[in-house]
């Protein structure tokens, strides 16, 4: 049974300990050459002080242990003989005399370390380690080496708990609410005031995750929007609840809302609400996957918009329509839509919009494989989002920038990333994002075969979603725990799952979402060996695909039906449907596809006893790979593991 947490080092380190703890390995080779040293390393858990211990044994296979040694008669003997043996001093004191009492006695026997030409290493706990620091520094300035190090799965853990501290947003939402409820003893009084307080405290409770609360205040601005006979604010009230269904999934409601909403501002010749509203319809098709349709919207936004010189309307617009293209497969056309928005943001000397056109930009790198782009484009945003305190920004970006260390294969540092984001988040206190990360968070788990812990996250993520009502994220989450049970072998729960999170796709109206479920479906029948049940959802999505202009769901099918009949030994069927992935994925530029389908494609040939066709294709991939910095991802190395079991039959 997979184990529930890390019990190596590199598991337990964040990126940058671990290159803190790349000197501690270089320098255990004084060991290897006999070189009389001693070295000082500190954990700030149990659980990583056993992984070094466990790591420092794999180094030194001959060694004397010693044990919270406390006292003289403890220490002497450990010093005083002359042995070519390395010795491990391992400390875990939390008594505050103890921990005296060790630095003392480490001290004092100093002297007798370097003169019998010992080498040893000191374990300690991280609040020994700080007494040695301020008691006996010269111990630790005579170290070969002295470090200590954090457990960054203890600091993740410690990150999930709730913070005492409130955050800006939270304490300006309360002195508004505050504000509101003093009118309210008076409600038929100031209807006006309390019109303009409420319209300042949807934004803010739109953005702590308060949804239901924002529903409530949305209808009262409805209801203070009618007695005032202010059909302005009785239109912008509708856009706001259609907003709201957007960020909840509830995307027919949002369409029907929002197109209430419209006609009311056209009745007004509210020119600029109509421009906004149909770009949020656009908003709505696009999360549906009606490609055209949003895009119908987005070009009539944007005319009313270029009609009336609101650039600040023109330049988002721009990143939607580019948006539209990405899913049409066009990235250099979505490229150029999205150069155009940020060109207009620094005109405009507009922060936010050149951080969320960065953003955007970074998406399609990520797509093309030029993930080193991505990140660097993440990375400008972030510094931005830091100067304009836009901490909602910031946290998406350390998340997006996590997906793309995924996606390489550096689990650990994507860990770090989702790691910093939950302390970012404690500032905002955002469940919803919470509930994004340990999404993100659940996926490195699956990676690393952590699977009862990467259900932990993902029933804590669901919980946050219901909380916060977000339909599109308790799809995501169920089809994700579909997954886990199908990875530990629950095939009956993990169907029902499967089904679950399909049929809320459907209640939501994401197509996108439905037939991509349908592919974990077909998947799941696929690896229960049901090939003919798995073929029918593929041609089926491929249908739907087609229809919408989904290119990465046609690459997906096309590679999955030549799979299929692979196992079943139609070799011409198997290579005809993965060629046809294969020339969509140059088509449209797409790396990481391309490697996928042609290291499909070698396994293939393999299958035929083809070795040196196979090889070619599998090579092919191998560098792909390599190109887009993803060699340490599953599929990578399983690409050299082929090459070499195939070189090793080879004359």
């Amino acid at each position: 049974m997979p184990q529930t947490s890390p019990t190596t080092v590199n598991e337990l380190l964040s990126a940058q300990e671990q290159l803190r703890y790349e000197g501690f390995i270089k320098s255990m080779e004084l060991f290897d050459a006999g070189v009389p040293t001693y070295m000082v390393v500190g954990a700030d858990t149990r659980a990583l002080q056993d992984a070094v211990f466990e790591d420092t044994k794999t180094h030194i296979l001959d060694y004397k242990l010693y044990e919270n040694p406390l006292n003289n008669d403890d220490f002497r003997p450990i010093f005083i003989q002359n042995s070519e043996t390395p010795l491990i001093l391992r400390f875990w004191i939390t008594d505050a005399d103890d921990m005296l009492s060790a630095a003392r006695y480490l001290l004092l026997f100093r002297d007798e370390i370097v003169r019998q030409n010992n080498r040893m290493i000191v374990l300690v706990n991280e609040a020994l380690y700080d007494t040695i620091i301020t008691k006996a520094f010269d111990f630790i300035a005579a170290a070969a080496y002295a470090e200590t190090f954090k457990d960054l799965q203890a600091q993740m853990n410690a990150d999930f708990a709730p913070s005492s501290e409130k955050s800006w947003n939270e304490k300006k939402y309360e002195r508004l609410l505050a504000e509101w409820e003093e009118l309210q003893k008076t409600p038929e009084e100031n209807l006006r005031t309390q019109l303009n307080i409420l319209n300042n405290i949807i934004p803010l409770s739109g953005n702590l995750s308060k949804f239901e609360e924002t529903e409530y205040y949305i209808n009262q601005t409805l209801n203070l929007s009618k007695k005032l006979n202010d059909k302005k604010s009785y239109g912008g009230a509708l856009a706001n609840l259609g907003l709201m269904y957007i960020h909840k999934g509830k995307l027919n409601e949002a369409i029907k809302t929002l197109k209430d909403s419209l006609e009311i501002s056209h009745k007004i010749n509210d020119y600029l609400t109509v421009a906004n509203i149909t770009l949020n319809l656009g908003r709505a098709y696009e999360q549906k996957g009606e490609n055209e349709l949003a895009l119908e919207k987005f070009k009539k936004s944007l005319a009313i918009y270029q009609e009336m010189n609101y650039d600040r309307g023109i330049a988002p617009t721009l990143g939607y329509i580019g948006s539209i293209f990405e899913h049409r497969g066009e990235l250099n056309v979505a490229l150029e839509y999205l150069k155009s928005a940020l060109k207009m943001h620094r005109k405009n000397q507009n922060p936010n919009g050149i951080a969320v056109s960065l953003n955007n930009i970074a998406k399609i790198y990520k797509v093309q494989g030029r993930l080193g782009e991505a990140i660097r484009y993440y990375t400008l945003a972030i510094e931005i989002n830091k100067n304009t305190g836009n901490l909602n920004f910031q946290l998406a970006n350390l998340v997006n920038i996590a997906i793309i260390h995924e996606q390489k294969g550096n689990i650990t540092t994507a860990q770090g990333y989702l790691n910093e984001a939950l302390k970012l988040n404690k500032q905002i206190g955002d469940l919803n994002a919470q509930g994004k990360i340990l999404t993100n968070l659940a996926s490195v788990a699956k990676d690393k075969g952590n699977f009862d812990e990467a259900l932990s996250f993902t029933e804590k993520a669901i919980l946050l979603f219901e909380q916060t009502e977000d339909l599109k994220g308790i799809a995501v989450s169920t089809g994700n725990k579909a997954l886990i049970y199908q990875n530990k072998g629950d095939m009956k729960r993990a169907l029902s799952l499967h089904e679950k999170a399909l049929n809320i796709y459907k209640g939501m109206g994401d197509l996108r979402g439905e037939y991509g479920q349908l592919g974990n479906i077909g998947f799941f029948y696929e690896q229960q060996g049901y090939l003919d049940k798995a073929l029918k959802i593929y041609k089926k999505i491929i249908e739907k695909a087609k229809k919408l202009n989904d290119y990465a769901s046609l690459i997906r099918c096309y590679i999955n039906i030549g799979g299929i009949y692979r196992q079943l030994s139609q070799f011409d069927k198997a290579i005809h449907f993965m060629e046809k992935g294969l020339s969509l994925t140059q088509k449209h530029n797409v790396l990481p596809f391309e490697a996928v389908t042609i290291s499909s494609l070698g396994m293939l040939y393999k299958s035929q006893n083809d070795p040196n066709r196979a090889l070619s294709y599998l090579r092919q991939a191998d560098t792909i790979y390599k190109k887009i910095g993803a060699e340490n991802h599953p599929n990578a190395i399983s690409t050299r593991e082929q090459i070499k079991a195939i070189e090793a039959t080879q004359p």
